[in-house]
């Protein structure tokens, strides 16, 4: 899925792509360093309520540090 995705976002042929992956943190270590992650994988409302509730919780927090 992600040598796909860059392809088809830049352009990047395969070697390209995956040497663009290898000079990235591996998954583990980047969820590892997430504050929050959201899982993209089920396309569709999955993803829109993973969001609403982050922008609510967000939201949240904005309005506890200002008073």
């Amino acid at each position: 899925v992600q040598l796909r995705r860059l392809s088809a976002r830049d352009g990047s042929n395969e070697a390209q792509a995956r040497q663009m992956i290898a000079a990235q943190a591996s998954r583990a270590v980047r969820l590892a360093r997430a504050d929050d992650v959201i899982d993209n994988r089920d396309e569709g409302q999955s993803v829109a309520a993973q969001v609403n509730r982050l922008h609510q919780h967000y939201r949240r927090l904005g309005v506890l540090h200002r008073n």
